[in-house]
């Protein structure tokens, strides 16, 4: 794995917890900023990619208006949470990966990435911003020409 990730919390614990004070906060504004960026395409046309999607709060409202969603996760407490959050909506794919390692073994290009309260583990005062490039290098490999990032 590149550069670790900060961590903040036991993840693998609040896990158990986090959905009781962590909501999704700004799913309508996503929405609204996608149509506007896509204005003659129906959502469920349209793919999403959740970058690191903790419990998949995120996923779990935004699945309802998109066609394909995929998450990546690389906590494995998170990862279990948002997997088994979402294991019965057909359109959502979990994997266990950092943001840092993008791959999309799919070949899919995303019309929209999406990246949700992680910014913040990605580098420390060691890193000089090292992650971040390198997270958005990735997700920009993994966004179509005319692809969102949020």
């Amino acid at each position: 794995m590149s550069e670790s990730l900060t961590e903040y919390e036991d993840y693998d614990c609040v896990s158990k917890y986090y959905d009781n004070f962590r909501v999704p906060v700004g799913t309508d504004y996503i929405l609204n900023i996608v149509k506007d960026k896509f204005p003659n395409k129906n959502l469920k046309e349209l793919s999403l990619l959740d970058c690191g999607c903790g419990t998949g709060n995120y996923l779990n409202i935004l699945s309802d208006h998109f066609g394909v969603c995929v998450g990546f996760e690389m906590n494995k407490g998170m990862y279990n949470t948002s997997s088994k959050k979402l294991e019965k909506k057909e359109n959502v794919k979990i994997i266990n990966q950092s943001v840092l390692e993008l791959e999309n073994n799919d070949n899919l290009k995303f019309d929209v990435a999406i990246i949700t309260q992680v910014l913040h583990h990605l580098d420390d005062d060691t890193t000089n911003f090292k992650n971040l490039n390198t997270f958005l290098s990735q997700v920009s490999s993994l966004l179509k020409n005319d692809g969102l990032l949020i």
